[in-house]
């Protein structure tokens, strides 16, 4: 394997679930979802979607939690329905599987934005 790179898409809102994508020298080869609450310091692991290669899914983890040691990590239930085998494999994996721990600030960003007021003034449009 070559070097591992991990680049955090930031969410569009905090705490609000977001990208990890992970490249070997260069080469995307996968994506973590998170969600990660530094408020609270939790994090919840939502998808790992990487080509076929566990041994790789396991660098990635290691780098992303070792980004966030004093984090506690959860992964979702379908995330551990799905990798139940996997997550199994992981000796160094304290997380729990299968049982997330999300926030106050995880539950607030998945609230729809909401749409703006009929009174409120237009933005000014962009100058070309």
């Amino acid at each position: 394997m070559g070097h591992l790179g991990l680049v955090r898409v930031p969410a569009l809102r905090p705490a609000g679930p977001e990208t990890v994508e992970c490249h070997v020298d260069g080469k995307h080869v996968g994506t973590i979802t998170v969600r990660v609450c530094d408020q609270c310091e939790v994090a919840v692991v939502e998808g790992i979607r990487m080509d076929d290669q566990p041994a790789l899914a396991d660098h990635a983890l290691r780098l992303l939690v070792g980004r966030l040691p004093n984090h506690r990590w959860t992964t979702s239930r379908a995330t551990a329905a799905q990798a139940e085998a996997f997550w199994r494999s992981l000796p160094w994996w304290q997380g729990a599987a299968g049982n997330p721990e999300y926030c106050p600030h995880m539950h607030r960003s998945d609230q729809p934005i909401p749409a703006p007021r009929a009174d409120s003034p237009a933005l000014p449009q962009a100058s070309r």
